[in-house]
């Protein structure tokens, strides 16, 4: 093979695994503004459980989860929408 065949499927590979990447963290912070929508009732409490499913399992087995309380209470509190989790 030639050196100008490998370096383009070199930066084929890269350029699939930074999409992969940056789709990954958007999906993982995407997870604010998708409680605002919810509690908005823009959204429903069913389509977020959907789409977040995965994301749910993966910080309760990694022990991650967290950091999503204080990032989802950040964009509560940026929007204005009232905190379900706050007590009264």
């Amino acid at each position: 093979m030639s050196d100008e065949t490998t370096g383009k499927a070199g930066k084929t590979w890269f350029y699939v695994v930074v999409v992969f990447a940056v789709f990954i963290l958007l999906y993982t912070l995407s997870i604010g503004p998708a409680i605002v929508l919810r509690e908005r009732r823009v959204i429903s409490d069913d389509a977020v459980e959907t789409i977040y499913a995965p994301l749910g399992w993966i910080m309760q087995k990694s022990g991650t989860s967290e950091w999503s309380i204080p990032y989802v209470r950040a964009w509560l509190n940026m929007t204005g929408t009232s905190d379900p989790l706050a007590t009264p």
